[in-house]
């Protein structure tokens, strides 16, 4: 904001000093204005004054703000996910269990898990031959390399339970919550035990209380006949079970 002031005396010659406008608190404005008059004019200083100001307040115009101009569609996620079909800039083979041969890129992978980065870091077996073998089979790893690509799974519900086991082992946790999350949606009476286990193998808490739930809700009679349950080894997780429902039942 810019302003200026002229300012005069009626009928007499005069010097006036301007001085800029400044703010003492919020919305409040002060301005200082000195006047000199000559010396053979102010003997009649007495005399009536006649003040007259000329206020001009200006401001810099402003572009006219468009919302409204449209944005190309974000592809950067296909862009990636085009790389694990297009061979020409890769660098390192990631192999199968079955062996199946995908072709890759060392710095995607080394920046998506840290697992993967210190495959290359060193003097190993993998920074040498540029091949890593894994032991996941072709869905699992296909599955692995597309979420390191894209940060998704298209297929994330068809093995939920293997491609689990990869995400943890690379440190991949958004995969894993992915996993967590189609394993909880899948979740049966036959499979409740399975699950169970899942859930407390790998620290994935939402699902352990899910399924939990699930078995006290009037189902561990049935979960109790299935091939699961039967499949148990360890009596500690037997009691974890009983002590979670009895806990329920008391707190009713």
């Amino acid at each position: 904001m810019k302003w200026s002031l002229d300012f005069k005396l009626a009928d007499y010659s005069k010097v006036t000093s301007v001085n800029e406008f400044k703010t003492l608190q919020a919305n409040e404005w002060q301005y200082c204005l000195g006047v000199r008059l000559n010396h053979d004019t102010s003997a009649n200083i007495n005399e009536p004054l006649y003040l007259f100001f000329k206020l001009m307040v200006s401001h810099a115009v402003k572009a006219a703000v468009c919302s409204n101009i449209p944005l190309p569609y974000i592809q950067l996620s296909e862009d990636l996910g085009n790389l694990l079909t297009d061979d020409s800039f890769s660098d390192v083979t990631m192999k199968s269990a079955d062996g199946q041969e995908f072709r890759a890129h060392k710095n995607v992978l080394a920046a998506r898990s840290k697992v993967l980065r210190a495959h290359f870091e060193h003097n190993t077996k993998e920074s040498i031959t540029n091949v890593v073998e894994t032991p996941w089979e072709t869905a699992v790893l296909r599955d692995v390399l597309m979420f390191v690509y894209t940060d998704k799974v298209p297929r994330v519900d068809d093995a939920p339970d293997k491609l689990l086991v990869a995400a943890d082992y690379y440190q991949l946790d958004r995969l894993k919550s992915l996993c967590e999350d189609a394993l909880n949606n899948r979740l049966t009476v036959e499979n409740a035990v399975d699950t169970l286990q899942l859930a407390d193998l790998y620290s994935l808490n939402l699902l352990r209380q899910s399924t939990l739930n699930f078995i006290k809700n009037d189902r561990l009679k049935l979960v109790k006949e299935t091939q699961g349950w039967k499949n148990i080894k360890s009596v500690e997780f037997i009691q974890m079970i009983y002590d979670f429902i009895l806990a329920h039942q008391i707190n009713k």
